[in-house]
Protein backbone atom coordinates (compact mmCIF):
# COMPACT_ATOMS: atom_id res chain seq x y z
CA UNK A 1 0.00 0.00 0.00
CA UNK A 2 1.20 3.20 -1.20
CA UNK A 3 -1.26 5.51 1.43
CA UNK A 4 1.96 6.90 3.07
CA UNK A 5 3.79 8.49 -0.11
CA UNK A 6 0.44 10.13 -1.00
CA UNK A 7 0.03 11.05 2.42
CA UNK A 8 3.30 12.60 2.16
CA UNK A 9 2.96 14.19 -0.97
CA UNK A 10 -0.40 15.61 -0.14
CA UNK A 11 2.35 17.33 3.06
CA UNK A 12 5.04 18.94 0.37
CA UNK A 13 1.78 20.06 -1.60
CA UNK A 14 0.11 22.01 1.49
CA UNK A 15 3.63 23.60 2.40
CA UNK A 16 4.40 24.88 -1.15
CA UNK A 17 0.53 26.00 -0.63
CA UNK A 18 1.99 27.84 2.43
CA UNK A 19 4.69 29.21 1.27
CA UNK A 20 2.85 30.82 -2.36
CA UNK A 21 -0.54 32.89 -2.62
CA UNK A 22 -1.87 31.23 -5.91
CA UNK A 23 -3.88 28.42 -4.32
CA UNK A 24 -3.16 26.36 -7.06
CA UNK A 25 -0.94 24.10 -5.44
CA UNK A 26 -4.01 23.33 -2.69
CA UNK A 27 -5.81 21.28 -5.37
CA UNK A 28 -2.42 18.84 -5.82
CA UNK A 29 -2.67 18.29 -2.38
CA UNK A 30 -6.41 17.48 -1.98
CA UNK A 31 -5.49 15.27 -5.12
CA UNK A 32 -2.86 13.28 -3.22
CA UNK A 33 -5.51 13.24 -0.45
CA UNK A 34 -8.03 11.23 -2.54
CA UNK A 35 -5.43 8.93 -4.10
CA UNK A 36 -4.59 7.78 -0.50
CA UNK A 37 -8.24 6.73 0.04
CA UNK A 38 -7.98 5.17 -2.86
CA UNK A 39 -5.21 3.47 -2.06
CA UNK A 40 -7.18 1.71 0.77
CA UNK A 41 -9.65 0.62 -1.95
CA UNK A 42 -6.94 -1.00 -4.92
CA UNK A 43 -3.20 -1.86 -5.07
CA UNK A 44 -3.24 -0.43 -7.91
CA UNK A 45 -0.98 2.29 -8.63
CA UNK A 46 -2.27 3.21 -11.90
CA UNK A 47 -5.84 3.74 -10.77
CA UNK A 48 -4.65 6.03 -7.65
CA UNK A 49 -2.57 7.85 -9.81
CA UNK A 50 -5.62 8.66 -12.40
CA UNK A 51 -7.64 9.36 -9.43
CA UNK A 52 -4.72 11.86 -8.32
CA UNK A 53 -4.52 13.62 -11.92
CA UNK A 54 -8.40 13.82 -12.78
CA UNK A 55 -8.91 15.35 -8.87
CA UNK A 56 -6.63 17.71 -9.61
CA UNK A 57 -7.50 18.11 -13.12
CA UNK A 58 -11.04 19.06 -12.41
CA UNK A 59 -11.15 20.36 -8.88
CA UNK A 60 -8.51 23.42 -10.35
CA UNK A 61 -11.41 24.86 -12.61
CA UNK A 62 -14.42 24.44 -11.00
CA UNK A 63 -13.42 26.11 -7.68
CA UNK A 64 -10.91 29.06 -9.29
CA UNK A 65 -13.58 31.19 -9.89
CA UNK A 66 -15.13 30.84 -6.49
CA UNK A 67 -12.35 30.90 -4.71
CA UNK A 68 -11.08 34.04 -7.05
CA UNK A 69 -14.14 35.70 -5.90
CA UNK A 70 -13.81 35.93 -2.03
CA UNK A 71 -9.89 36.40 -2.31
CA UNK A 72 -9.66 39.26 -5.06
CA UNK A 73 -11.90 41.66 -3.46
CA UNK A 74 -10.15 45.20 -3.67
CA UNK A 75 -11.11 46.86 -0.11
CA UNK A 76 -9.03 49.37 -0.34
CA UNK A 77 -10.00 53.22 0.82
CA UNK A 78 -8.94 56.08 -1.20
CA UNK A 79 -6.80 58.48 1.03
CA UNK A 80 -4.88 62.09 0.19
CA UNK A 81 -5.88 62.98 -3.16
CA UNK A 82 -6.91 59.71 -4.10
CA UNK A 83 -9.82 60.51 -1.70
CA UNK A 84 -10.70 63.71 -3.55
CA UNK A 85 -11.20 62.62 -7.33
CA UNK A 86 -14.54 62.87 -8.25
CA UNK A 87 -15.99 64.68 -5.59
CA UNK A 88 -17.49 68.00 -6.27
CA UNK A 89 -16.54 71.66 -4.63
CA UNK A 90 -19.12 73.08 -3.24
CA UNK A 91 -18.62 76.90 -2.74
CA UNK A 92 -21.74 78.26 -1.51
CA UNK A 93 -20.43 80.39 1.38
Amino acid sequence: MQWYLWLIAAGIFFIIEIATTGFLIFWLGVGSILAMCTSFITDSILIQTAVFVISSVILIPLTKPLVKKFIDKDDSVATNAYGLIGKIRNCNK
